[in-house]
């Protein structure tokens, strides 16, 4: 096994509350909605902030979708806002000594 295979993050898993949304967002997007898909990833990010804080990990990963909605439907701008926002509020949020491929 590679040095790199063994540095790759297990991917999160889906809180259960959120599950159903997350779901509900995933279908939309395989439908070809694209746009109701940001709007379903935006709401659930303010909903998250207001609910757990801008900063907790579960509002960072709702940002994320945002930032993947936004680029498929075709807002490349506000993707890469909310992309670099995303990037630095989890420098804040993790240690120093974090290390992440």
């Amino acid at each position: 096994m590679s040095p790199a295979a063994i540095a790759l993050p297990v991917p999160a898993a889906i809180p259960e509350f959120l599950a159903p949304r997350v779901d509900n967002l995933r279908h939309t997007l395989r439908a070809g909605r694209r746009e109701e898909a940001l709007t379903l990833a935006r709401i659930l990010s303010e909903e998250l902030a207001e609910s757990h804080g801008p900063l907790h990990n579960y509002t960072l990963h709702a940002f994320e979708l945002v930032a993947f909605c936004a680029q498929l439907a075709g807002h490349p701008t506000m993707a890469t806002e909310v992309s670099v926002y995303t990037a630095a509020a989890w420098q804040r949020v993790l240690d120093p000594k974090h290390r992440h491929i």
